[in-house]
């Protein structure tokens, strides 16, 4: 009778790891994370998502006023500059909606900000090929952006041990070449490069490009180029900012 309990026991199939356990393994196993939870829903990632951003909004709010500061002040001559018809008070009176944007904000445009990324990230893994579903898609950003939570909780460390005097605005405080640079010498493109190669940005396209690979069940060179693609066409908005930055 022990024998074949055993036997049953040795064959029984491994537990499959909670979901909890999963959003830890995204850091060190991302490859077994999608190829699990491809079919599944996005959306207890996607609420862990926005709620812990949330979150980390609102008890980190007071530790980055100094950093909102600094790039409110910067933005705000910028636009008095090109627009002589906007005055200072014009400004100050949105400055409340930023600031609530800043705390409460992320719980909205999380889900939102999953969700396109998750369409784009679709759209364009059909230029390598791909055959991922479209829920796959969803669910291998939502997954992937819990790297980009932990960028905001870096990003709260960074302005806490940083002297303010050296706190110029956002990039001063993000993990990205951004930080070396002086926002008011600076081109805007080398600023908009800057921006894109966020250490935390290209760890989430990294992830998605793994995700691709694995549901979408193609070669790791096309994966390769679809994160190079995902990464290139997310650069865009910055890039036209740039330019017309550059000729104002």
């Amino acid at each position: 009778m022990t024998e074949p309990a055993t036997a049953m026991s040795a064959e029984a199939p491994a537990a499959k790891p909670s979901f909890f356990e999963d959003i830890i393994d995204v850091f060190f196993n991302p490859a077994a994370v999608f190829r699990r939870r491809q079919n599944s829903s996005p959306w207890p990632a996607i609420l862990l998502c926005a709620v812990l951003s949330a979150v980390i909004g609102i008890a980190t709010y007071n530790v980055l006023a100094p950093v909102f500061d600094a790039e409110f002040a910067r933005q705000s001559a910028k636009i008095l500059k090109s627009n002589p018809n906007m005055t200072q008070d014009m400004l100050d009176k949105g400055r409340g909606m930023t600031q609530s944007l800043a705390r409460y904000g992320p719980i909205i445009l999380v889900p939102i900000m999953i969700f396109v990324v998750g369409v784009i990230a679709w759209l364009v893994s059909k230029l390598v090929s791909a055959k991922e579903t479209f829920n796959a898609a969803i669910v291998i950003v939502a997954y992937a952006y819990v790297v980009r939570v932990l960028g905001g909780i870096v990003t709260a460390v960074i302005a806490m041990l940083m002297d303010s005097s050296n706190i110029t605005g956002l990039g001063s405080v993000s993990v990205s070449p951004l930080h070396f640079m002086n926002p008011d010498t600076t081109s805007p493109m080398m600023l908009a490069l800057g921006q894109r190669l966020d250490l935390f940005l290209v760890w989430f396209t990294i992830l998605v490009a793994v995700g691709i690979y694995v549901a979408g069940k193609t070669t790791k060179a096309r994966a390769v180029v679809f994160g190079v693609l995902l990464w290139l066409v997310g650069s865009i908005p910055a890039i036209l900012g740039a330019v017309k930055a550059a000729k104002g």
